[in-house]
């Protein structure tokens, strides 16, 4: 219900009490196009992830870190590249 309020509505299942009956409505569509029954109820262990709605956690790293890190990653393909006679590693 989470991913659907979000993908949707652009919502939280709290803020979108409004959109009750389209998400029932949605839900029985699917229901009927699968030819199955949703089982009703919440697990609170499983989070749905929503892009737009969910804060992100990025890492700040150095240009030292790709520097040293890439070539150690891919070591095949960076010795085939970089190794041969004549060639030159240019940034």
């Amino acid at each position: 219900m989470e991913w659907l309020y979000w993908a949707i509505f652009s919502s939280t299942v709290e803020e979108g009490k409004e959109f009750v009956p389209e998400v029932e409505e949605i839900l029985a569509e699917l229901e009927q196009r699968d030819g199955s029954k949703l089982i009703p109820g919440h697990n609170p262990n499983i989070k749905s992830i929503r892009v737009t709605l969910d804060p992100v956690c990025a890492t700040h790293r150095p240009l030292i870190w790709y520097l040293v890190s890439i070539p150690l990653s891919d070591r095949e393909n960076w010795s085939a590249s970089y190794d041969s006679p004549g060639s030159s590693l240019v940034l």
